[in-house]
């Protein structure tokens, strides 16, 4: 149970040819917001109370109409055999928001899902209101001397290892989460998470498939109300990344959340998101409202806390 309750319309799917992708919508706000998944995802964990993000969820459905889906081959969305290109994805965006009923929503693209966004973005610039993306990058590997950021070949072949000798047992769980790793009971979560994302096959093929990504050359083209969230220690998408993308497209406004990991999804971003696509939040009232708050424990976590501070301890998960 948490504080905040949102409608929830439980699991859909959308129709794109023969392929079924799930979908689900949490609350009945003005603006849509569709989230557009980086790696891998499962709608199932918007509403897990097991799991620490949930409530980074049910925050942005506060206020808006908040739709999360499973690209083909992850989640609750049907098995394929090869990963499609992008333009093939974004047809599948483009399936979801209709299903939906998402006409011009606001676009969340986070990590890989950031540059199907841009390209979504500069196709269809009529259905797409405004632009929010963090932790993502239009490019994930290095291409010297004009762009220095991404993964390196050294570095991506030992995450590859990684990735098909550790998935479902918490595999990348320290690029993405930092020291938040290594809280007891954290990777068995993760590793859970990700027998319930993607099948180890298709974990790797999407993986090999993020260094096919290039959408440099769309930047200039964006001509959408753009918010570009970074922030320093995020070890996939580093924030001087983050600014440099934002400073290539047109008046994108770019913003440097608290310092943590890839995986954080904090109050921080939360509010900056709400702000950007719904407008400042109305004041507070004078009218106090009793709440009742459930308190769980994870082992370590005030060791935690004490290592981290109070900004990094207030965290949601995702990968």
């Amino acid at each position: 149970m948490h504080d905040i309750h949102v409608i929830d319309g439980g699991v859909h799917y959308a129709r794109n040819g023969d392929v079924r992708l799930a979908y689900r919508v949490l609350g009945d706000g003005d603006t849509t917001l569709v989230w557009v998944p980086g790696w891998v995802s499962n709608v199932e964990w918007l509403v897990d109370p097991d799991l620490p993000f949930t409530p980074f969820f049910e925050q942005l459905a506060h206020r808006a109409r908040f739709v999360a889906w499973d690209k083909r081959g992850t989640g609750q969305s049907d098995p394929v055999t090869r990963v499609p290109p992008l333009d093939e994805r974004m047809d599948d965006l483009h399936a979801v928001m209709d299903a939906a009923g998402a006409e011009c929503p606001a676009l969340f693209g986070v990590s890989e899902g950031g540059p199907m966004s841009i390209l979504f973005a500069a196709t269809y610039p009529e259905r797409v209101r405004s632009l929010v993306l963090y932790g993502t990058m239009p490019r994930f590997t290095p291409e010297p001397p004009d762009y220095p950021w991404g993964i390196p070949p050294d570095q991506a072949a030992a995450y590859q290892e990684e990735i098909e000798n550790q998935w479902g047992e918490g595999a990348l769980a320290h690029t993405f989460f930092g020291p938040i790793a290594d809280v007891p009971g954290f990777n068995e979560m993760y590793g859970r998470m990700q027998r319930a994302s993607a099948s180890p096959m298709m974990a790797l093929m999407l993986w090999k498939a993020v260094a096919k990504i290039d959408v440099r050359p769309l930047l200039q083209t964006v001509r959408t109300p753009t918010l570009v969230l970074g922030r320093r220690g995020d070890e996939v998408a580093p924030v001087e990344a983050a600014a440099a993308m934002a400073a290539a497209i047109p008046d994108a406004e770019f913003r440097e959340l608290p310092q943590g990991p890839h995986g954080l999804f904090d109050d921080a971003m939360a509010s900056a998101i709400l702000d950007f696509v719904c407008g400042a939040a109305p004041e507070e009232t004078g009218e106090r409202v009793l709440s009742t708050v459930m308190f769980t424990d994870i082992v370590s976590s005030t060791e935690l806390l004490s290592a981290q501070g109070d900004a990094h301890w207030r965290h949601e998960l995702c990968p």
